[in-house]
């Protein structure tokens, strides 16, 4: 009897100790802390990150008055063109683009491009690797990288690193596109109606 008592006494103990192992073994680790996607981005290094179903909205100003128009693209279904596919990407506010805009990431260069049905012609839009003051045609303008580490300020964040690309008209600056990396466009300026700036400003980001 006395050895049988032994016997329970050491059987209870071990499975005490076992189930106190088991449930410090699957102890879970704390959950990462998430990420500001609209400040620091989605963790990739595209400077146009082209998934189905993200999306971007802006927040457009003249003069730094909000106007009531919100700028949006999102990236649809894909579409074909010379052999070559694209994202299709629209804006139902019609303010950015009345119809829809095709987009592809080149997959040796890692450039984006965009392709016009009119002229039937693509053109770079952000290259992958930029070097300041690089520069190519785009329609009837000219692109060109005049900056790798700009600023720029929305209501949500304060951007840093940024490459900056104004196209020109001859001489004259038409706009000036600002890109984060595994963001997108984070802002556009352009010369105001009546003076200062005109800026669209990201509002409202999802990525996939």
């Amino acid at each position: 009897m006395k050895y049988f008592y032994y016997f329970i006494v050491i059987c209870i103990s071990g499975a005490l100790f076992f189930q106190a192992c088991s449930k410090k073994g699957s102890k879970s680790e704390p959950a990462p802390l998430p990420i500001n996607t609209i400040c620091d981005g989605n963790g990739t290094t595209s400077f146009f990150p082209i998934t189905k179903g993200n999306f971007w909205k802006y927040s457009y100003y003249m003069m730094n008055i909000s106007q009531s128009i919100s700028p949006t693209f999102t990236v649809g279904g894909t579409k074909t063109f010379n052999s070559k596919v694209y994202s299709i990407f629209s804006d139902p506010s019609g303010f950015l683009f009345l119809d829809d805009q095709y987009y592809r990431q080149d997959a040796a260069t890692k450039n984006i491009y965009v392709y016009y049905v009119s002229p039937d012609k693509e053109f770079l839009e952000v290259p992958a690797a930029p070097t300041l003051n690089q520069s190519w045609t785009y329609l009837s303008y000219t692109r060109k990288v005049t900056s790798i580490s700009a600023s720029y300020k929305t209501s949500s964040c304060a951007y840093s690193g940024l490459l900056e690309i104004t196209e020109l008209d001859g001489t004259t600056m038409r706009r000036k596109m600002f890109y984060k990396k595994g963001i997108g466009m984070v802002g556009r300026q352009e010369p105001g109606i009546l003076s200062g700036t005109d800026d669209m400003k990201l509002s409202e980001i999802t990525l996939k």
